[in-house]
């Protein structure tokens, strides 16, 4: 870009943030998006942060539509703006979270945690299908869906029968894995299940790129995953014992069933 058209490009960028003007921002964070764009790969860490800092202040007030197409557009650039991605991650309506939330590397684990545990249900399945989920990510999103209703219903029966507080953390460390075994059983019973003993379509989760502890341990190594989980589960059971078979039942249930 040549020194005229620099100066020209700020004074534009000037009178779009003094004016208020959605269109007129509309058009300074195209004119900037594609600017970073073009220049993303020779850009170092401080020549970003001027883009980010510019394209936050850019980005106020600015319509869902626009939003969700800067979303797209930074997906997949690994030098994208951090605070840009994040606040587009952050954002409440999901065509416009989705696409960072499903593929940029700019989001950092705390952001993806800290999105999850007050998303709706469109923002933990696009967290799901990103290519770079670990095994503590796959663990804490299937905590906050499935895993979070067992666990209630294992802590609820404590809290009603006023058990002491150690009872209570117990029964809470028992539903954390019994729910992660149910939900691991449930991934391996869509990998290898037979659709009509399972009593629903197979291969979902391989079809939509899901994030599984299988699509990351393969089917053998996610077997001998449930069998470490479940023992989580009956070591959680400890404190109750002699009296653990019925919860103890439930945990070899959801491990060895096959629907």
């Amino acid at each position: 870009m040549t020194e005229l058209a620099a100066a020209a490009l700020v004074t534009d960028l000037e009178q779009a943030v003094r004016s208020g003007s959605s269109e007129r921002r509309v058009e300074m964070l195209r004119k900037m998006t594609d600017l970073f764009l073009s220049d993303a790969d020779r850009l170092n860490e401080q020549q970003i942060k001027v883009f980010d800092d510019v394209l936050v202040c850019l980005m106020e007030r600015i319509e869902t539509r626009t939003l969700a197409h800067l979303s797209d557009q930074f997906a997949d650039v690994n030098s994208a703006p951090r605070e840009v991605v994040r606040q587009l991650a952050f954002h409440s309506e999901i065509e416009v979270a989705g696409p960072v939330l499903a593929k940029s590397t700019r989001l950092s684990e705390r952001d993806l945690v800290t999105i999850a545990s007050n998303a709706e249900q469109g923002h933990l399945l696009a967290i799901s299908t990103r290519k770079t989920l670990n095994e503590a990510d796959i663990r804490n999103l299937q905590r906050m869906k499935t895993g979070a209703l067992i666990t209630f219903g294992c802590v609820a029966g404590g809290i009603l029968g006023e058990t002491s507080e150690k009872n209570i953390a117990a029964l809470r460390n028992f539903g954390d894995a019994l729910g992660a075994a149910f939900q691991l059983a449930d991934d391996l019973l869509d990998a290898e299940g037979d659709a009509a003993v399972v009593g629903k379509a197979t291969g979902k989760d391989q079809q939509a790129g899901k994030g599984t502890l299988v699509s990351l341990l393969g089917i053998e190594a996610a077997h001998a995953k449930l069998q470490e989980i479940k023992a989580e589960a009956l070591v959680a059971l400890a404190p109750f014992r002699p009296h653990e078979g019925m919860l103890a039942g439930a945990a070899e249930f959801v491990v060895a069933r096959k629907f």
